[in-house]
């Protein structure tokens, strides 16, 4: 829909909203774009374990044993970006680290990757 010389962004409702647990990423690929592939980790429900009550013909105790459930990985989106956006990304999780104080596991993720080794905070052999 456009009004007033703008393109209106309608949301969709048939849209459901998960908690990403995971990304997987590619790229870039032949078409210099990166994509994301969020993913979500979760307990699938496939059936319920019925027990008898005792002294009662007709009813049944329902639960949920470990053989009622599969881990399951959950493919819920993935958005494809190139270099320029896939990079301010990470800028602007550094900027929002540094704005509200909290570098430390960034820079504990970055010394994990040898991206940081020395006191200058940089790699001197690259």
């Amino acid at each position: 829909m456009i009004e007033k010389k703008k393109l209106i962004l309608q949301e969709s409702n048939n849209f459901f909203r998960e908690i990403s647990t995971d990304v997987a990423i590619s790229g870039p690929t032949s078409d210099g774009l990166f994509h994301l592939t969020f993913l979500c980790d979760a307990i699938d429900l496939h059936s319920q374990t019925m027990n008898k009550v005792p002294g009662s013909e007709a009813d049944y105790n329902l639960s949920f044993s470990a053989d009622d459930t599969e881990p399951v990985r959950i493919k819920l989106g993935r958005c494809s970006l190139p270099s320029k956006a896939y990079f301010g990304i990470l800028g602007a999780i550094i900027e929002r680290a540094k704005n509200q104080g909290d570098t430390d596991t960034i820079i504990e993720i970055l010394a994990s990757k040898g991206i940081l080794i020395n006191d200058t905070g940089l790699d001197d052999e690259k």
